[in-house]
């Protein structure tokens, strides 16, 4: 039982705010329990973002996809568990300016 399914555990909590959200979970379903309770602390696969090789494209696409499904939630997205990059430092600030692009597109 993933945290897809635990959501309604997670509203008993007194005085929580923020749920992550790791990259198994299913997004878009937790965003539909989550709504505008707390913020989600998206954290996506690194592997699709940035340490296996860098499409641009691919992220974009995984960014829109996901970014559409939290629409309306309070949303931080924190790419974490970056072990390697390759060789390329750069691939972080293409993802940041991929990241703020597809934030800017998505935003009402």
């Amino acid at each position: 039982m993933g945290l897809t399914n635990k959501i309604d555990l997670l509203h008993r909590i007194p005085n929580l705010r923020i749920i992550a959200v790791a990259p198994l979970a299913n997004l878009a379903r937790c965003a539909e329990q989550i709504g505008t309770d707390y913020v989600m602390s998206w954290r996506p696969n690194p592997s699709n973002m940035v340490t296996c090789g860098f499409d641009a494209g691919r992220i974009r696409a995984n960014l829109r996809e996901n970014l559409e499904a939290a629409r309306g939630c309070h949303l931080h997205i924190n790419l974490k568990d970056v072990y390697t990059l390759e060789g390329d430092v750069s691939r972080l600030a293409r993802w940041t300016t991929i990241a703020r692009e597809v934030a800017e597109e998505i935003a009402p």
